[in-house]
């Protein structure tokens, strides 16, 4: 134990005197955090949406509305013909189109099936699947069906980037770091020449390699208590 715990020390000595693994522990873990929270998503915001409303009723209209309001859409065009729809697509200023029939607002009345069309750019497919069921979900908000199956997202029920990406960074950061400084400990030790003197110590293998893995083992597990702190502080994510 007595070994164990000085090679312990040497390593953290020999790490925190060397400038590139003091860099390594604290600057990329705060920078990937920042960077792959926001970067590394599934979400699709920012879309362009035209609106072909046949119907004009108070029913269409508070569709539109909700979807305006929405944070997913910032930009809605009232388009005016089948004409324009098309040339929003092609030209790419939508990503998707609603197409609101004449008698929508009858079908609600009466109780009937009713449908809407969207059309979508297939050159993007995966977010234009994405912002088709932005636009479903829109719907069944207003105008929910009972014969229509209703979706309940556990743990996450808003599918919050942050509540899955953060709490996945804690943990591959923080093995990240300990790779990297258990692989820089041994290529600075044959760097400087002292790995062979190590080898003809009075060591045995296993404590020497618990020496060099039990310092970036708390190192990282500090760092993963860093993310944790951030995730529920700064990224609201809970704790539960």
């Amino acid at each position: 134990m007595y070994q164990l715990l000085a090679l312990i020390k040497k390593e953290f000595l020999a790490i925190w005197s060397d400038k590139k693994s003091r860099a390594i522990i604290i600057i990329p873990p705060l920078l990937q955090l920042l960077l792959f929270s926001f970067a590394v998503t599934l979400e699709v915001k920012n879309i362009s949406l035209g609106v072909l409303d046949r119907d004009n009723s108070v029913q269409s209209q508070a569709l539109v509305r909700k979807l305006s309001y929405s944070n997913t859409f910032t930009t809605i065009y009232r388009l005016k013909s089948e004409k324009e729809l098309t040339h929003y697509i092609d030209t790419q200023k939508v990503l998707a189109t609603l197409y609101i029939p004449q008698n929508f607002s009858k079908k609600l009345e009466s109780g009937e099936p009713t449908s809407l069309q969207i059309i979508a750019d297939g050159r993007k497919s995966n977010t234009a699947q994405i912002a088709q069921a932005y636009i479903q979900r829109t719907f069944l908000s207003l105008y929910p069906a009972n014969d229509i199956m209703v979706n309940r997202n556990w743990y996450n029920p808003n599918l919050d980037n942050f509540w899955w990406i953060v709490p996945n960074l804690m943990g591959t950061l923080s093995m990240i770091i300990a790779l990297m400084l258990t692989s820089l400990s041994v290529a600075r030790e044959r760097e400087l020449g002292t790995f062979e003197q190590i080898s003809v110590t009075p060591i045995s293998p296993t404590v020497l390699i618990l020496g060099k893995t039990i310092p970036p083992l708390m190192i990282s597990m500090i760092e993963a208590s860093v993310i944790f702190f951030a995730a529920t502080t700064f990224f609201g994510v809970p704790f539960m």
